[in-house]
């Protein structure tokens, strides 16, 4: 039945006091699998555990166990905190007699650097995240007197939110963007030379090694344009820590008549910019206003014909 045509007094009475059968369950991350971990370094963090009770029904939730692991090497450590193996006593949801769902009871828990080992629950870089929980409904008995309720297509919801501020070296780390070229077959015809720049800049603290290829429709490599231009790293502020100002870059390259010819076939550039921490430097941190931005430029010699 749809959840908003269906009363949920039909489904009123009391639930007998059980143990929900609850197996151990893994969440991956692939999107971690991908990074070193000798690499990567957490300066802070937080995880808040959410538990939405949408149950007439009062629950008795127990953490046994949350544990981090990286797939790769199969290392685990386990979460310490104040909750784990502790009785959770978690309250009904509540139900107005009407037509809507019930409004569920909302608990959450911040697990942090100050209150748990969460820096070395992530210094692996996990890529799973393993939970073990015991659930019991109406512990206590019947408290409500007949008045537990199932609403339909509501069960109790646990989620996990992280804040996870990196720190991080590069080794190559690779960005790519594709650009499209368009030029007709009519202004190919009167081209006689050319000269193409990039020109942009960086704020991120990577020293950063630019490659610029031509491609196809297909996107086959049909050429290289320009190849290892390096562009030093922002430079950081030592009161803040921050880079603050942009590093510019502006490379040019003259298009010799073989390759004017394969500019004919091209119909993208690929940018393709490697990040690597400067010889002797240490993990960096990583900020929302970092930003990379480029533009190929531009210069042709055109033959003129007059009539």
């Amino acid at each position: 039945f749809p959840s908003h045509d269906t009363d949920p007094l039909w489904l009123r009475g009391a639930f007998l006091p059980q143990d929900l059968d609850i197996p151990a369950s893994m969440t991956a991350i692939p999107e971690l699998s991908k990074l070193s971990a000798d690499a990567v370094q957490f300066d802070r963090a937080s995880l808040v555990l959410r538990l939405e009770n949408t149950l007439g029904a009062e629950l008795k939730v127990r953490p046994r166990r949350f544990w981090a692991e990286r797939s790769q090497t199969g290392a685990q450590v386990d979460l310490q905190h104040a909750i784990i193996n502790k009785n959770l006593w978690i309250d009904r949801a509540v139900w107005n007699g009407g037509v809507g769902a019930p409004a569920p009871k909302t608990y959450s828990w911040e697990i942090n650097n100050q209150n748990s080992n969460i820096l070395d629950f992530l210094s692996a870089l996990p890529d799973k995240i393993g939970v073990e929980v015991d659930v019991s409904v109406n512990p206590m008995g019947n408290t409500a007197g007949f008045m537990d309720f199932v609403y339909p297509d509501a069960l109790p919801k646990f989620s996990i939110d992280a804040r996870l501020p990196l720190k991080f070296a590069a080794q190559n780390l690779a960005f790519s963007d594709t650009v499209a070229w368009t030029l007709q077959e009519s202004e190919y015809e009167a081209l006689k030379s050319a000269t193409l720049w990039l020109k942009g800049e960086t704020m991120f603290p990577f020293e950063t090694r630019l490659l610029v290829e031509m491609l196809d429709g297909s996107g086959q490599v049909l050429d290289t344009l320009i190849q290892n231009v390096v562009v030093p790293a922002g430079q950081l502020n030592p009161n803040t820590g921050q880079v603050e100002q942009a590093m510019a870059f502006n490379q040019s390259v003259e298009l010799t008549e073989a390759r004017l010819q394969v500019l004919k076939q091209t119909e993208f550039f690929k940018l393709r910019a490697f990040f690597n921490t400067p010889p002797g430097g240490n993990v960096v941190s990583m900020k929302s206003h970092y930003y990379m931005d480029f533009k190929l430029v531009a210069r042709a010699g055109i033959n003129i014909g007059f009539n």
